[in-house]
């Protein structure tokens, strides 16, 4: 028995509107929803990419909390140093080597020093200088112990820590007593 499949002109109509409809369901379907998979794809991306960047900031928070008591510790005590011996103005350009030193025998990496003459125009009595470190926070306590031991230093008017991956970078400024 043999069966006859031919289709009529309105089967094949037909048959030619579904596989055309068929195929703009297709296209529409294309236009909206992959750009709108792509732009998740890359939201997902980004969330992963801000979650790591928390992740490390986590683990620097002990970090910030140790110095945030620290410092509500000694607020008033440990930045003003009375200058026991200013510095004269001729030995000016050792100053910085002076920080230096202190800084690297604290294990510190010194990454800037600029010491500010114009600041002298301000204030006669007194030089600015700011430097930036890097290392770790028990290398920098040491360090800013021995820097008490400057005759010179008047008072460290600013201390900024950062969190790098390398471990963190200290932003000083200090303030020398000239004669």
């Amino acid at each position: 028995m043999a069966v006859d499949v031919r289709l009529k002109p309105e089967d094949t109509r037909l048959l030619i509107k579904v596989l055309i409809a068929l195929a703009l369901t297709g296209v529409v379907a294309a236009v909206l929803v992959l750009p709108s998979r792509s732009r998740l794809k890359a939201l997902d991306e980004a969330i992963a990419g801000v979650q790591g960047k928390i992740s490390s900031q986590e683990a620097f928070a002990p970090v910030f909390a140790d110095l945030r008591r620290a410092a509500d510790r000694e607020a008033g005590a440990s930045f003003g140093f009375p200058a026991r011996a200013p510095l004269d103005r001729q030995h000016l350009q050792e100053l910085p080597g002076m920080v230096q030193d202190k800084a690297q025998a604290a294990g510190l990496g010194v990454l800037e020093m600029n010491l500010d003459v114009n600041s002298v125009l301000m204030d006669r009595s007194r030089v600015m200088l700011q430097g930036v470190f890097s290392g770790q926070l028990a290398q920098f306590r040491l360090f800013y112990l021995e820097l008490q031991s400057l005759p010179s230093l008047n008072r460290v008017e600013r201390v900024e820590i950062r969190a790098v991956p390398e471990g963190l970078e200290f932003f000083v400024q200090m303030r020398f007593a000239l004669t």
